[in-house]
């Protein structure tokens, strides 16, 4: 198995209320708790035990923490995967495929969430890290780290991407006290995330560097993907690896997916660019989570009619591999609006990306 979802490496979320007073840091609760603790066993079967209980008792006759330990520790945890936190466990790559049946019937919510398990199952084009309430599936919220592929620090639990159903949002709050796999005390960089899941998180957090986009679905993709309209000096073609450094820097959210991401989406999925005479113009790539990162045109390519052919051959490709293609549009943005009406494209939910920094 990869390092992905039953790997060791480290892992971040929120959970239920503590007993009392200030919260454990993550690092003092690490060291306490987390080195003892292992995997259930696997069998033949996918195995749905929980790993076997995490004793503190590895602490007694340790000396003192100095800062120079404290820090060792911390890196140690950085490069690990935290099987256990105080209300969530991490699932077994085994386990993925009853994960997403159960999300099913929160569709179109669970949507983002359940092709982001299904790309990693097929094409693991990044290494996520997935784990469930421990009173899954009565309790239906789910993580997933990192959140996104690129963060100041470049730590795996330092983003996160949560689905519970909108109306069950108050199983938020087993996030918002979960000690183990986050530091509550730093910075929560939230990946789009439903806004009633942004508005329950709030309650703990101030949400900083709010961008709010609408996930529009197509239930009937688009037949017909010909080029015929283009002229003579324009194509589309498949985007290679090589091209990834001109996608990149025209990718309005660089700060939150790097450039590496990209040439392993491209090596894996459908992904298409207008060259105007060998220059490249507009691009368009499936992401791992299923949907079709937002399109981007050059500026003076703008205005052409280019985007029609991209988003038509790529919905098609995308529905062609089993996924159902959606896209997240910022609601200022009329133009894609119209553009993924015409092909079917419909509003189902709002969902919110942020830096959630505790209150």
């Amino acid at each position: 198995m990869r390092g992905g979802a039953g790997a060791r490496t480290l892992a971040g979320c929120d959970s239920a209320a503590h007993s009392a007073g200030k919260p454990t840091s993550r690092h003092t609760r690490a060291h306490r708790s987390l080195r003892a603790a292992t995997p259930a066993p696997r069998g033949p079967e996918p195995s749905l035990a929980l790993p076997s209980p995490l004793h503190s008792t590895l602490h007694r006759g340790l000396p003192p923490r100095t800062p120079a330990f404290a820090h060792r520790a911390r890196r140690i945890k950085e490069m690990e995967i935290v099987p256990e936190g105080k209300n969530f466990r991490l699932v077994t790559e085994e386990e993925l495929p009853a994960v997403a049946d159960i999300l099913v019937q929160y569709m179109p919510e669970s949507l983002k969430f359940h092709q982001t398990i299904q790309t990693y199952l097929n094409n693991k084009v990044w290494d996520f890290h997935f784990y469930v309430a421990k009173n899954w599936p009565e309790d239906p919220i789910c993580l997933h780290f990192p959140g996104c592929t690129s963060t100041p620090n470049k730590t795996t639990y330092e983003s996160v991407t949560v689905f519970c159903p909108s109306e069950r949002a108050e199983l938020v709050d087993l996030l918002t006290t979960e000690d183990i796999l986050l530091d509550l005390t730093q910075p929560l960089y939230l990946n789009f995330t439903h806004e009633a899941i942004v508005n329950r998180f709030e309650k703990h957090y101030e949400a900083h560097d709010k961008i709010t986009g609408d996930v529009y679905v197509c239930d009937n993709p688009p037949q017909d993907d010909s080029t015929d309209g283009l002229p003579p000096d324009v194509e589309l073609v498949r985007l290679q690896p090589e091209h990834m450094k001109a996608v990149h820097d025209l990718y309005p959210a660089s700060d939150i997916e790097c450039r590496e991401v990209f040439e392993k989406l491209v090596a894996e999925l459908p992904a298409y660019g207008i060259f105007v005479e060998g220059q490249l113009a507009a691009w368009m790539v499936q992401s791992y989570y299923g949907a079709m990162f937002s399109m981007q045109t050059r500026p003076e390519f703008r205005r052409k009619g280019y985007g029609i052919y991209l988003a038509r051959r790529l919905t098609k490709e995308v529905a062609a591999r089993g996924y159902k293609p959606f896209v997240v549009i910022r609601p200022e943005n009329d133009a894609s609006r119209s553009l993924y009406t015409k092909l079917g494209f419909e509003k189902r939910f709002r969902t919110v990306r942020a830096v959630l920094r505790p209150r």
